[in-house]
């Protein structure tokens, strides 16, 4: 889609200018959409990799198709422990987070009113939470290093579209 086609590129530019070489890229979310692209764009620039997601397969594929070094672990990150476990997972594999880009998402679609306080959680506990839990599990060995956190946003982040609340709120918390 055309906002994807305008940040994409600004995205994988900049993760390789800051980190070229120097460390792993932790991905939430790479068995698919967005994570799997940024996850394959920064091997393909040298970068060895730190997979999450909450299936194995898609995670192993992303490995496999980047045809970098790296390491797949299923967590899901509206667990921050599973998150905190799966990135000492990929330090202790030899993949010192340098670059991180929290990707996995949930867009819920609907009025305001029909959204079910579960809709609302699975799209705070993703989105940003899952973010926050990522950065927390890499901020200590990113602030020895001097690494980089990314984060993804969306113009919901700034201005409310209809049907968006539960949306845009989770990635207004992001900003």
């Amino acid at each position: 889609d055309l906002y994807f086609g305008l940040w994409y590129p600004v995205l994988v530019a900049a993760a390789t200018a800051v980190a070229a070489g120097k460390g792993a890229a932790v991905i939430s979310g790479a068995g698919s959409g967005i994570g799997r692209a940024v996850a394959l764009a920064l091997a393909e620039r040298g970068h060895s990799l730190v997979l999450l997601g909450r299936r194995a397969e898609p995670l192993t594929a992303t490995l496999r198709a980047a045809g970098s070094k790296g390491i797949a672990v299923v967590a899901d990150v509206r667990d921050g422990r599973a998150v905190q476990l799966a990135v000492e997972q990929g330090i202790a594999a030899g993949f010192r987070p340098q670059v991180v880009v929290p990707s996995a998402g949930v867009a819920c679609v609907a009025p305001f009113g029909e959204l079910e306080p579960e809709t609302w959680r699975a799209a705070l506990e993703t989105n940003l939470l899952g973010a926050v839990f990522l950065y927390r599990a890499c901020l200590p060995g990113l602030l020895r290093s001097g690494g980089h956190l990314f984060s993804l946003l969306s113009v919901a982040a700034k201005k409310g579209f209809p049907d968006w609340s539960a949306y845009a709120a989770s990635k207004w918390g992001l900003r």
